[in-house]
């Protein structure tokens, strides 16, 4: 097949940024490999847009200055644009991939300032992606939720394209020994990672005492939180409080080392309240790590991989007794489904050319 001219749009753009800086990189530099690919983002590398102000009111700013400088540039067969929030980009050539949505966000919102803010931005974005839907934009997410939203809004054929991950990155270690003496971790402890942003949406909290009811239940256990975020110092002081000992925060950690800090761990662990495919529960998985999860439908491959267990997260000393259970009855057959699964399903390669053929749908 003839190759394409494609422009990618993102907020953010690797080695900026974290998931939708990861997606778009990773199927950018695959594509590019047969194809012309140019990435804008507020750092480039290609077209540099910068986004002005705070929160999804500067992001919009940024997706307004996209659509004028497309207005005018655009020369591309297929447009991607990732979680935009103006409509008229592109000449109904474009591929919008939503990662979260406002509505999701308000879902999970327990006070009324958050929930006020993103409900009145769910209605913005409903706007935007009915408009684009019209203009004869196409639909892509990896969650089963945000399908069910763009359905309920009128959103025309919407395709569900996973998340992927660098099978040959994130691969089992078999030596695990370097990370646990580097951390103080003793050999027959239990090594939880929690990678991604120490935010609220995150549950990050929670994590502290899931682990401190699996100490009071006698099973050892180490917990070690790779990320930053606005919560961090909070869950720090939480932590030091309470001495608890056995809790390392890394805070961000460059991504070129997360390989070997996935496969120095026992268990994978995710207390999200809202979010969709992460890349993080995709990285612990190839890395053949059983994956504790919250049960939201954004974790559900955990299910279908059969690869770990779902908590409710709402009673630490009853999630720890399920957690203790899966670490005694051992995890091996756990580690080979996530490892096998990951890479049948998540290797970049295969998910690049589900989205070139959605740049082939609405091609100019």
């Amino acid at each position: 097949m003839n190759s394409l001219k494609i422009l990618v749009c993102a907020t953010e753009y690797y080695p900026q940024g974290s998931g939708i800086a990861i997606v778009a990189h990773n199927v950018a530099a695959l594509l590019g490999r047969d194809n012309e690919v140019h990435v804008c983002s507020p750092a480039g590398p290609d077209v540099t847009i910068p986004a002005g102000g705070h929160g999804r009111f500067g992001l919009t700013s940024f997706w307004k200055e996209v659509r004028r400088w497309l207005s005018k540039s655009n020369t591309y067969d297929a447009v991607w644009l990732h979680n935009p929030l103006v409509p008229g980009i592109g000449a109904g050539n474009a591929v919008v991939t939503l990662h979260s949505t406002a509505a999701g966000r308000a879902s999970v919102s327990r006070f009324p300032y958050p929930y006020a803010y993103y409900r009145w931005f769910a209605w913005h974005e409903h706007r935007c992606y009915r408009a684009l839907s019209s203009e004869g934009a196409r639909f892509t997410t990896e969650n089963t939720g945000i399908m069910e939203e763009l359905r309920g809004i009128g959103v025309r054929e919407p395709s569900f394209i996973l998340n992927g991950t660098d099978t040959d990155r994130f691969s089992p270690l078999a030596d695990k020994s370097a990370v646990r003496e580097r951390l103080g971790i003793p050999e027959e402890s239990t090594f939880l990672l929690s990678v991604g942003r120490v935010t609220a949406i995150k549950n990050p909290l929670y994590q502290l005492r899931l682990v401190s009811a699996l100490e009071t239940a006698g099973t050892s256990a180490h917990l070690v939180v790779a990320g930053g975020g606005d919560m961090l110092g909070m869950c720090r002081k939480y932590a030091s409080e309470r001495e608890m000992k056995n809790v390392h925060f890394l805070g961000p950690v460059p991504y070129d080392q997360l390989p070997e800090l996935y496969g120095s761990a026992d268990l994978f662990l995710s207390t999200s309240i809202y979010e969709g495919l992460s890349l993080s529960l995709l990285e612990a998985m190839s890395s053949a790590l059983p994956c504790i999860v919250s049960d939201i439908p954004g974790t559900s491959i955990v299910r279908t991989a059969q690869c770990g267990l779902h908590i409710p997260c709402r009673d630490p000393a009853q999630d720890a007794s399920q957690v203790r259970g899966l670490i005694e009855s051992g995890t091996s057959s756990q580690a080979a489904n996530a490892r096998r699964y990951a890479v049948e399903n998540f290797d970049w390669k295969k998910i690049s050319q589900q989205y070139l053929e959605e740049f082939r749908k609405v091609k100019r």
